[in-house]
């Protein structure tokens, strides 16, 4: 498939860390952009759940390849 370097990956749950959208003026804005969790708000590439919570960005999903033959995984850098 296409696009999945534009996916990225949550290791730990996000939504316990999460902010409503609520309480973003009291609990991000207001806090200097960081999160009661300690996780770092960027205002400029954020993500929401469908319940209202603002989540930490994920990190990229690491780059691996399949060999069709071999069946093998292979980590790409």
């Amino acid at each position: 498939g296409t696009g999945a370097e534009t996916w990225g990956l949550w290791r730990d749950d996000p939504g316990p860390r999460g902010v409503y959208l609520k309480d973003y003026e009291r609990r991000l804005a207001n806090n200097d952009n960081v999160a009661p969790a300690g996780w770092k708000f960027n205002p400029n590439d954020w993500w929401v759940e469908e319940h209202g919570l603002i989540m930490s960005t994920p990190e990229p999903l690491p780059r691996k390849s399949l060999n069709k033959d071999t069946k093998e995984v292979i980590n790409e850098k």
